[in-house]
């Protein structure tokens, strides 16, 4: 949990590739049960977007017990979308 508050459920932590940038998380849950990560961000009022590197979002995994395992994705979608103001 990237918070550390229970309460709320289960997040992953925000990245820095939206700093100081007008961004809104619309969506942020963890299912520890299914394995599903649900993130979703809006950049909202900035007409030239951005550009460069960094990250969108962290992830932590945490073991139950000593050893190694080995991570898989089964299924990822980055999706990127153009709103323009046509008014």
């Amino acid at each position: 949990d990237a918070d550390g508050n229970a309460g709320n459920g289960v997040q992953v932590a925000a990245g820095d590739i939206f700093a100081g940038k007008n961004a809104f998380n619309a969506l942020n849950a963890v299912n520890n049960s299914t394995g599903t990560i649900d993130y979703a961000i809006s950049l909202l009022g900035e007409p030239s977007g951005i550009t460069g590197a960094g990250n969108l979002f962290t992830v932590t995994f945490r073991g139950v017990a000593p050893g190694l395992s080995a991570v898989a994705f089964s299924t990822v979608l980055l999706a990127c979308a153009l709103v323009a103001n046509l008014g």
